[in-house]
């Protein structure tokens, strides 16, 4: 099972997990989501013949955002606002995995890892990540190996994030080059 995204690293995930098995399902979590994320999405699974849920994580992550700001009585930070997405969609996943019985995908590239980008009990949480030891680099290139369209393997990086500094610490990762022996 995999969280699918309208990114390079989900949809690289999922063609693999295609490729190992038939049974895969993909689910579709926006979170106050641009739309073609989720049609971008949605058209790669259907190309890929995935199964696809959608599970709105919008009402969730308003209600929490402002539970927290009450109870500790100051306004969330950007980044704690932009962490608990990928923590719900986790929740998610495995709610969804333990009903259904899946293991969860990891989606975490080299690349992501070695600059300590990603979520903890978030995005760095699952069963088991096929591009772990792939660059963000390796993983374009991989993902046009198994056929996902260009306009998404291309696509810049957002990770639904819209302060700058993400972006541009996620457009670093897209261009990395590390090696770890």
């Amino acid at each position: 099972m995999i969280g699918m995204s309208s990114g390079k690293d989900s949809n690289t995930v999922a063609a693999l997990s295609k490729l190992a098995t038939d049974n895969v399902l993909g689910v579709v979590m926006p979170c106050d989501s641009v739309a073609t994320d989720k049609q971008d999405a949605l058209r790669v699974a259907k190309q890929l013949g995935i199964k696809t849920v959608e599970v709105d994580l919008k009402n969730s992550y308003s209600t929490l955002s402002q539970s927290l700001e009450k109870g500790i009585g100051v306004p969330l930070s950007l980044m704690t606002s932009a962490n608990i997405k990928p923590r719900l969609r986790m929740t998610a996943l495995y709610a969804i995995a333990q009903e259904k019985g899946y293991l969860v995908a990891g989606t975490d590239n080299l690349s992501e890892a070695v600059m300590g980008y990603f979520t903890k009990w978030g995005d760095g949480s699952f069963d088991f990540c096929p591009i772990s030891d792939l660059t963000a680099t390796e993983v374009v290139e991989l993902g046009k190996e198994l056929g996902i369209p260009k306009e998404i393997i291309e696509k810049a990086p957002s990770a639904g994030l819209k302060q700058r500094s993400c972006l541009e610490l996620m457009s670093l990762m897209a261009t990395l080059k590390v090696k770890i022996w």
